[in-house]
């Protein structure tokens, strides 16, 4: 956990503060936070690392420390970024006029249901590389994209065993690791927050199918329930094409929705064009 980013020096307070859970892995963000947050002009940032990871270490080594791994799983980070939060918030109050905003990238994003409670009330939510569907979902999509079903049922044949132990490894990760994630609920809870909620997605995506962003999109529509779909053509996981960095586009129509004096047309906010917006839910 770290203050990623202040604002500039033309304020003399954050408009807003964002706290940004990253995806999975143990790099740390610090020594590009300043890059890679630099479209969140009036905003504090706090980035939310899972234990045992060095926010000064990046790129990530390519095998983390096994005391990361060990501890590694959804409920301990969830509990850990919910302690922290409600730790920061107290220990640096929102001024009555900030708003907060919870950020989570690909992993990151499933935390977010069960962080919004402790942020202030119709706090927005923002997942990047996220389909909004349960873990569990995804990784069959992305499995069966990659010509490897079988993956999945080789994890779950070892997390419903019940004489392999949770520090057990399968696939570079702990058993337990893998029964928190294919138990993790996303999609129900995302639908019965009052939050508003964005999903930014790169069509180029090769970790998370696109079909399973419309297959939320058809769920969250079923539900009546208006979210705000982003999808950036030709950008990858990280939001990423060539010669753009898609992030920063993002992070200016984020800070233009939180700032914007009344709510735009669509839950998208103000100032998102078309051509990457989809607004779902019923007319008006």
């Amino acid at each position: 956990m770290f203050l990623a980013r202040q604002p500039g020096p033309h304020l003399a307070q954050a408009a807003y503060r964002v706290y940004f859970l990253p995806g999975s892995g143990c790099r740390g963000l610090a020594p590009i936070a300043d890059r890679y947050f630099q479209g969140l002009r009036a905003a504090e940032v706090v980035v939310v690392h899972k234990r045992h990871v060095d926010p000064a270490q990046w790129p990530g080594p390519d095998d983390c420390a096994e005391r990361f791994v060990a501890h590694d799983n959804l409920r301990a980070w969830a509990r850990d970024a919910q302690a922290f939060i409600q730790w920061h918030l107290r220990a640096h109050p929102l001024a009555p006029e900030q708003r907060a905003v919870l950020v989570g990238s690909s992993e990151g994003a499933e935390l977010l249901p069960s962080l919004a409670p402790s942020l202030p009330p119709a706090s927005p939510l923002v997942l990047i590389g996220s389909t909004g569907l349960d873990p569990l979902m995804a990784l069959r999509q992305q499995a069966q994209r990659l010509g490897a079903p079988k993956f999945v049922d080789q994890m779950m044949a070892l997390t419903q065993d019940g004489t392999v132990p949770d520090g057990a490894r399968f696939a570079g990760r702990s058993v337990g690791y893998w029964r928190s994630l294919s138990g993790w609920a996303l999609a129900d809870p995302l639908l019965q927050l009052p939050n508003p909620v964005w999903l930014a997605f790169g069509a180029a995506d090769g970790a998370v199918p696109l079909a399973g962003l419309k297959e939320f999109a058809r769920r969250a529509q079923a539900a009546e329930r208006p979210v705000c779909v982003v999808v950036f053509p030709e950008a990858d996981h990280g939001l990423q094409r060539v010669g753009a960095d898609e992030v920063q586009r993002l992070w200016g129509w984020v800070e233009a929705a939180v700032l914007a004096p009344t709510p735009g047309p669509t839950p998208c906010g103000p100032g998102l064009p078309e051509d990457v917006r989809s607004a779902l839910g019923p007319p008006g």
